[in-house]
């Protein structure tokens, strides 16, 4: 079996290690080695919806799809031009993505993949640690306590990237397409949920890799 890939970089299996980006591929090589389905992944590290349905479209030109097709993408979607909101903290600001946007152009993403003959399945989004994103968003001096004021409270980042998760669901629902749901692999907040996440608070390192392909993906594969 074949299956086509399009995300962002949790797709794409990077990690954050001493700072620095990287990719992960065990679970990818695991997943290949256990279930013999091989992998066409064209994710990619800051891609968008915007920009996956773009991607789709220059493939399709030129490929073919999958037996199957994940699509996973929101957690760049949802993120701000956080200069431009610490600089200005009282006045309104617009995601990468906007919602209405981000669902449009996701159930597009599904319905061209469907016509093209693939079985579209749609990724919920690993939950973020927002105490790691902010002090991550910051690092390079960015006024924390500005960005707070305009969050109105720090969890204000997590409940915000779970919308977009939750839009994911209803699109799917909406469409009457699988979905893999990544966000149940892991616990909701806390200690217990950054022990899975890197130091930016957003990537699943790797132990998040690992349980994302044991709680979710294999079993998935398996049914």
């Amino acid at each position: 079996m074949l299956l086509s890939i399009f995300g962002d970089s949790i797709m794409a299996g990077v990690v954050q290690e001493d700072g620095r980006y990287s990719r992960c591929r065990d679970p990818f090589q695991r997943l290949e080695a256990e279930t013999g389905a091989r992998l066409d992944n064209h994710s990619s590290f800051g891609s968008t919806v915007v920009k996956g349905y773009e991607r789709l479209n220059k493939f399709l030109r030129q490929g073919s799809l999958g037996e199957y097709t994940l699509v996973e993408f929101g957690g760049n979607d949802c993120a701000y031009d956080w200069a431009e909101v610490a600089a200005a903290p009282d006045e309104n600001h617009l995601s990468v993505v906007p919602p209405a946007d981000f669902e449009k152009r996701y159930e597009q993403m599904l319905l061209v993949v469907e016509a093209a003959g693939s079985k579209p399945v749609a990724a919920t989004l690993p939950p973020i640690s927002s105490r790691r994103y902010l002090a991550h968003v910051c690092r390079d001096g960015l006024d924390s306590a500005a960005i707070l004021h305009w969050l109105g409270d720090l969890e204000a980042i997590s409940r915000w990237q779970a919308s977009y998760s939750a839009m994911v669901s209803r699109v799917a629902e909406k469409l009457g397409c699988r979905v893999l749901d990544l966000r149940s692999a892991f616990p909701a907040s806390g200690p217990e949920l950054e022990q899975y996440l890197c130091q930016d608070g957003i990537h699943p390192n790797r132990l998040g890799q690992q349980l994302m392909l044991e709680r979710v993906v294999l079993p998935a594969l398996a049914g």
